[in-house]
């Protein structure tokens, strides 16, 4: 018979955990008199990437890298910014404040062959896992982000190890990422009520 997709990526895996977090605090579920609640949907500003810890560990011999963030429309393909080029050493990778809400996927791709594209070389195949020059990427969703902050500030962060970003979790083995490498996505954010003004 068909194969059944299942949940195989790590991105797939932390959104099911986050979702049944957000289940069990409000303790719905299916037999559940009422209809679980929303999330609270946040407008979340992206301002930096950083590589940490040997992320890129074969630099010297990495093409320039660009990040691609994408936000909305059919399979969270909507462009929202795809970075100049980088030296795969760069550490930290300006984003530019760039607006996401809901689904989100940032990557990062090494570049193959002139005029490259990353979000045209995403958009050309049915699995994001499958385009060209892709190096790694991760998905969240900004319902599930620390948007508490220490204090009154409006800063958070998501730090992600090598186990949890797609593709690269499978290339330590093979000497391209360190093990216990991270990304850390730094980023501001907004109740939606408060921000819809500011965009």
């Amino acid at each position: 018979g068909k194969k059944l997709a299942g949940v195989q990526t790590p991105s797939q895996v932390r959104y099911v955990q986050q979702l049944a977090r957000h289940l069990r605090q409000h303790d719905a579920w299916l037999e559940s008199p009422e209809t679980p609640p929303a999330c609270e949907e946040a407008l979340v500003w992206l301002q930096s990437l950083e590589l940490e810890c040997g992320l890129i560990a074969d630099a010297v011999r990495r093409r320039p890298l660009r990040v691609l963030v994408q936000c909305g429309g059919p399979r969270v393909s909507d462009l929202v910014l795809q970075t100049p080029s980088f030296d795969p050493s760069t550490l930290t990778v300006p984003l530019h404040g760039a607006a996401v809400q809901g689904d989100v996927r940032i990557s990062i791709f090494e570049e193959k062959g002139e005029a490259f594209n990353a979000h045209s070389n995403m958009m050309s195949v049915p699995n994001a896992h499958k385009a060209k020059g892709l190096v790694l990427l991760f998905m969240f969703h900004t319902s599930f982000m620390n948007l508490k902050g220490k204090g009154n500030s409006d800063k958070g962060y998501l730090r992600l190890g090598v186990d949890k970003l797609d593709k690269a979790c499978k290339k330590v083995k093979k000497g391209l990422h360190l093990p216990g490498s991270s990304v850390c996505l730094k980023y501001t954010f907004c109740r939606v009520r408060e921000g819809l003004a500011s965009l």
